[in-house]
């Protein structure tokens, strides 16, 4: 597909005054999810999303949120489309496309430096691909707890 260049008005992170994370390029980081995964669609559509999924994506996002991830992410641009769950201090991420025939990818990463990268290199390099068949959930919350595990 067409890749749209960054803005480089945007090339750096966006701060909070508590260091977290606002804006990346390509993403638009939410604020803090709910632990509870139950509330999660409230959540998406308090922020404007989910209104577009179907019963079935939106069941599979409350899935990975409830492996706990501290902050969720939209993507933009060439990522549209795309959820980011952030992990274990920016250091684990899941993207997550919830459009049929979409893989999930796993990525130890520092997330600063991954907000950088174009969607191509990203998915060509070190992501761990999980296709959403059979036992999906199962595999992706191994692949999860194993990276978590080695921090």
């Amino acid at each position: 597909g067409l890749l749209v260049e960054p803005d480089p008005s945007r090339s750096t992170p966006e701060l909070s005054e508590d260091g977290r994370i606002q804006r990346l390029p390509h993403w638009r980081l939410l604020p803090r999810p709910p632990r509870d995964p139950l509330q999660f669609r409230e959540y998406l559509r308090t922020h404007g999303v989910g209104a577009s999924h179907s019963a079935e994506d939106l069941e599979r996002l409350e899935l990975v949120m409830s492996l706990g991830p501290e902050q969720v992410a939209l993507g933009e641009a060439e990522f549209l489309g795309y959820f980011a769950f952030i992990f274990d201090d920016s250091t684990l991420t899941v993207l997550e496309n919830t459009l049929v025939g979409n893989a999930i990818y796993v990525l130890d990463s520092n997330w600063q430096a991954l907000s950088q990268r174009r969607k191509s290199e990203l998915l060509n390099d070190g992501w761990q691909r999980i296709v959403h068949k059979g036992d999906w959930f199962e595999r992706l919350s191994l692949e999860v707890r194993t990276r978590r595990g080695r921090k």
